[in-house]
C-alpha cells in the first residue's frame, strides 16, 4: 500500500513539471505561449502519507509542497481568484438590470469599480440544439444619458437611458449574441 501512495503521489507533480517544461519548450518554437496542466495538492497530500507511513522525520513532510508546481502556482494564483471574485460579487453590486425577448433572457450586474458581468441564456424546448448561456465579464463607463460596456474581449455596447429603463444599442455583436434594442429594466440589487 506504501508504495501505492508514492507512486500515484508522484504522478501529479511529474504532470505538472512536464508540462510546464512541455509548455516552455513550445513557447520557444513557435513563439506563441502555451499553459502548462497544474494539479495542485493531491500529490503533495499522498506522498505526505506515505512519508508518515514510512516513518519520515516531520521536517520531510514539507518537501512535497516546496516542490509541486501545481501548489505553488494555485497559492500564488489563489489571491488573485479571490479578489476577482470578490469585485463581481454580490456584495459589491451596485445595480442589476434584465430583460428578456422571444425564447432569450439577459441579466446585466453592475459593481463598484466599474466592473460588470452579464449572464445570457437562451430557453430551448427540450430536443432542440443550440446555445443555452454564455458569460460575459468586463468593464462600464457611465455618464449621464449612458452606459458603456467594454467586454474584456474589446467589444462595445451602449445602454441608453430612457424612462423606464435603458435601451441597448449593440452593433458589434453578431445574430443570435446581440442585444441591440432590448428593453432592460432595473432589478432589485
Amino acid at each position: 500500500m506504501e508504495h501505492v501512495l508514492l507512486i500515484v503521489g508522484l504522478i501529479f507533480p511529474a504532470i505538472s513539471w512536464l508540462s510546464v517544461l512541455g509548455g516552455h519548450l513550445q513557447s520557444r518554437a513557435t513563439g506563441k505561449s502555451c499553459s502548462g496542466v497544474y494539479v495542485p495538492f493531491i500529490g503533495p497530500i499522498l506522498i505526505d502519507l506515505w512519508l508518515h507511513r514510512v516513518g519520515a522525520p516531520g521536517w520531510t513532510m514539507l518537501v512535497p509542497w516546496i516542490t509541486d508546481i501545481g501548489t505553488l502556482f494555485f497559492l500564488w494564483l489563489l489571491p488573485a481568484m479571490l479578489l476577482s471574485e470578490w469585485r463581481t460579487s454580490r456584495f459589491t453590486r451596485t445595480m442589476l438590470l434584465a430583460g428578456a425577448k422571444d425564447n432569450q433572457s439577459v441579466k446585466i450586474s453592475f459593481h463598484k469599480g466599474g466592473d460588470y458581468v452579464m449572464y445570457k441564456t437562451w430557453h430551448r424546448p427540450d430536443g432542440e440544439f443550440g446555445i443555452t448561456g454564455l458569460g460575459e465579464p468586463g468593464s462600464f463607463e457611465s455618464e449621464s444619458r449612458f452606459i458603456t460596456l467594454t467586454s474584456h474581449t474589446g467589444s462595445t455596447r451602449k445602454l441608453i437611458r430612457i424612462d423606464d429603463g435603458f435601451v441597448v444599442e449593440d452593433s458589434e455583436s453578431p445574430g443570435d449574441y446581440s442585444l441591440d434594442k432590448w428593453i432592460l429594466q432595473r432589478q432589485p440589487a
